[in-house]
């Protein structure tokens, strides 16, 4: 999407996170002398991808990258399980070593899965949201998500989700965010 629509980026439960071409994946490369019981399984030049990331750079992760196209950056944002929301910034197809920001909550088993809203690429309009297992619907600036802009237990009478379901994802649409709990769907809009 946005600059780079050749791009995958893909991280998989060890943390190792991936950016590969979808024109070229670059092959899985056989290394007949790695042995997997030393450092060696750290390496990140077997595979003739775009960039990997070592194990760990992240924590494990069971949920799908998302992109924000801002109005001078491109950002990827990254929720692991039972840690932060990352953004990393993405330039000349490259995400940066370290992320630009996390979020201050930690998101329990299994994370969650980022969605972005926006008015197009104008500038403080994005916003992150995720849903926390803890029955919750989190909004982050998308421009540093260290800056939390609304929470659903900020008025629980009014705004509280009554249950979580495992790996759902809030839709955004027409100014509302819709979220499907176990019973219900909760529907977010301006007051």
């Amino acid at each position: 999407s946005g600059a780079y629509p050749h791009l995958l980026i893909g991280i998989g439960k060890e943390g190792r996170i991936y950016v590969v071409n979808n024109n070229n994946m670059g092959k899985f490369t056989s290394d007949p002398t790695l042995n997997c019981t030393s450092s060696e399984h750290l390496r990140t030049d077997l595979d003739q991808v775009v960039q990997e990331f070592p194990p760990t750079t992240v924590g494990g992760v069971y949920s799908t990258p998302a992109l924000w196209n801002g109005p001078h950056s491109q950002f990827v944002y990254i929720t692991e399980s039972g840690g932060s929301t990352r953004a990393f910034q993405l330039t000349n197809g490259h995400l940066s070593a370290t992320p630009t920001s996390q979020t201050p909550e930690s998101f329990g088993f299994p994370g969650g899965d980022a969605v972005i809203s926006s008015n197009g690429t104008t500038g403080r309009t994005g916003i992150v949201w995720i849903i926390d297992p803890k029955a919750a619907l989190r909004a982050y600036d998308a421009s540093n998500v260290s800056t939390e802009l609304y929470n659903s237990t900020q008025n629980v009478g009014r705004d509280g989700l009554d249950t979580y379901v495992k790996f759902s994802t809030p839709v955004v649409a027409n100014g509302e965010v819709f979220v499907g709990t176990k019973d219900t769907l909760t529907i977010y809009g301006p007051l």
